[in-house]
């Protein structure tokens, strides 16, 4: 359930800030580990990162104006591969910041980097690739959903 209010609060975040940034410029959110992102070992689950990591794909798409494409035409942003590497536990109740950045991009797919940073120090860094499926489930191209990136200045 935490995940939903969080959620929430990007979308609106988002939604009431008009200001947008190159879709190639990296973004950063910041959350807190809560006891519902705890595993046995106390400390953030592996499983919790990888949906962090989708909240920072929506803030990033916010702010780079896209979500109100997302929505309107029905797009799916859809994650084809990710590989994620730990390199530090987050522990209870600490801060942390999601850096979310598009590193590349072809004909099919978007190359993103998430890096969680905490107290200053890269604590996990994940590399995916993902593309987007117009509300038929057909594959979009990269130029595609480039053209409709807002104009930034």
């Amino acid at each position: 359930m935490n995940l939903y209010f969080r959620m929430m609060r990007i979308l609106l975040k988002c939604w009431f800030n008009k200001i947008t940034q190159d879709a190639f410029k990296p973004t950063e959110v910041d959350f807190r580990v809560w006891p519902l992102d705890m595993d046995i070992n106390i400390h953030m689950n592996n499983a919790r990162y990888l949906s962090m990591m989708d909240l920072g794909r929506i803030h990033h798409m916010g702010k780079a104006g896209m979500l109100k494409q997302v929505f309107k035409n029905k797009w799916m942003p859809v994650v084809a591969k990710i590989d994620i590497r730990y390199i530090r536990p987050i522990g209870p109740f600490q801060k942390y910041t999601l850096k979310t950045e598009i590193t590349n991009f072809d004909e099919k797919y978007f190359h993103m980097k998430q890096t969680f940073i905490c107290k200053g120090h890269e604590v996990a860094v994940a590399h995916l690739k993902g593309l987007f499926l117009d509300k038929h489930g057909k594959k979009m191209t990269s130029e595609e959903i480039l053209s409709y990136l807002p104009k930034t200045k």
